[in-house]
């Protein structure tokens, strides 16, 4: 049973915590984020601290209303423990990710649960219907709830795109034209009164696995997202690398740019040419692979390519795990995935560990649940202390 003790309310939470948290603090959080209920002595043993640090940590911490400790009777003598968990109801953060033809917003807690979804129409995804259709659907999420702006810790935006060594430094994908040269970030801030975080969608992918995916049990992966193109995000002892331009883990370059490819493009060209109706990444949910040969034929084809590609970025970043997520339905990557591990895969030269691969169970709403955790991961768990009161384009102030 978990009894809190003394609650910050969330209206406090929101413009103080995790704002001032010390780095031994954030290591503490991460771990009881990944193992908890936990028991002081096993985060002890985990971080290396002494047992009065993680006891005077995890007071600070409770005090601070992100965790919980609970009482569990343990042997015949009833002797009792107290294992520690995240406080769910400690902060809560919003995501947006979005598409040619919607926006969806999503309400998550502290304990990476997503609470409730919006989904919007868009005309042109503009930067600016995008700030409209947002704060439309914040309004939505909140004001049942009783909660107001003041209340969130962040909003994250998972943004096609890659970015580039001047400014606007998170350039969108061609196939958004509303977003060329736009300075995102400068134009959601100015129209939206809560702390705004924008990444590229499949750093953003890498961050949702990371705070509540297969990415929890790993502290070294690789997150592959299907998004408009193809992409990846690597997840280094726990944080995300970027490399010096932000651009780590791209890929989508060892695939041709003017033939086929495993891309969302490319299946959206393929499935059209065939003559199927698909407008956009939720209409495949009524396309079941089962029921086309084209499909299958591109899953076939594709699998292919990501084996022979991710064999070599397998060998070169040597990952725990290989994640493969994306916009497309849970059943496309599962059979992308039984695809990639077959025998062939990292087969080459000498038989070195392979790293597990698994379909992202994150499903269709990875995008919005990735986005939602830009806020949490930055403000709760990222090392790098100095910028935690900072927004954020590729870590850039």
């Amino acid at each position: 049973m978990l009894r809190p003790r003394n609650r910050v309310g969330i209206n406090a939470l929101a413009q103080m915590s995790g704002l001032h948290l010390s780095s031994n603090e954030r290591r503490v959080l991460d771990v009881i984020w990944r193992e908890g209920p936990i028991a002081r002595q096993e985060i002890a043993a985990q971080t290396g601290l002494t047992a009065a640090s993680i006891t005077r940590l995890t007071r600070q911490l409770d005090d601070e209303g992100l965790i919980v400790a609970g009482v569990e009777k343990t042997g015949s003598r009833g002797n009792q423990r107290q294992p520690i968990t995240i406080n769910p109801e400690g902060a809560l953060s919003l995501g947006v990710s979005f598409s040619h033809t919607f926006l969806e917003v999503g309400l998550m807690n502290l304990g990476g649960e997503l609470l409730e979804t919006v989904r919007s129409p868009l005309v042109d995804a503009s930067a600016e219907e995008i700030a409209t259709a947002t704060n439309a659907s914040v309004a939505d999420l909140l004001a049942p709830r009783g909660l107001q702006s003041k209340n969130i810790i962040g909003i994250g935006f998972a943004l096609p795109g890659d970015f580039a060594s001047q400014e606007p430094f998170l350039q969108a994908h061609a196939y958004f034209p509303a977003l060329k040269g736009v300075d995102i970030l400068s134009i959601l801030q100015s129209r939206i009164d809560i702390r705004c975080f924008v990444e590229n969608d499949c750093n953003t992918a890498a961050f949702g696995e990371r705070v509540m995916g297969y990415g929890k049990q790993h502290t070294t992966f690789l997150s592959v997202f299907l998004g408009h193109g193809i992409g990846s995000g690597l997840i280094v002892n726990g944080d995300l690398f970027r490399g010096v331009n932000g651009n780590a883990g791209a890929i989508g370059y060892m695939y041709p740019m003017d033939g086929p490819r495993p891309s969302g493009q490319d299946l959206f060209e393929t499935v059209q040419k065939a003559g199927l109706t698909v407008r956009d990444f939720c209409d495949f949910e009524s396309l079941p692979v089962a029921k086309s040969v084209v499909l299958r034929e591109w899953l076939d084809r594709a699998g292919r390519q990501l084996c022979e590609g991710l064999s070599i970025a397998a060998r070169l970043f040597d990952p725990e795990a290989i994640i493969v997520g994306g916009r497309v339905p849970p059943s496309y990557l599962q059979a992308l995935v039984n695809r990639i591990d077959v025998a062939a895969f990292c087969s080459a030269g000498a038989p070195l560990r392979k790293p597990v691969i698994r379909a992202s169970r994150l499903g269709a709403q990875a995008g919005v649940i990735g986005a939602a955790a830009l806020p949490i991961y930055h403000t709760y768990l990222k090392a790098d202390t100095h910028s935690a009161l900072d927004n954020y384009v590729n870590g850039r102030r």
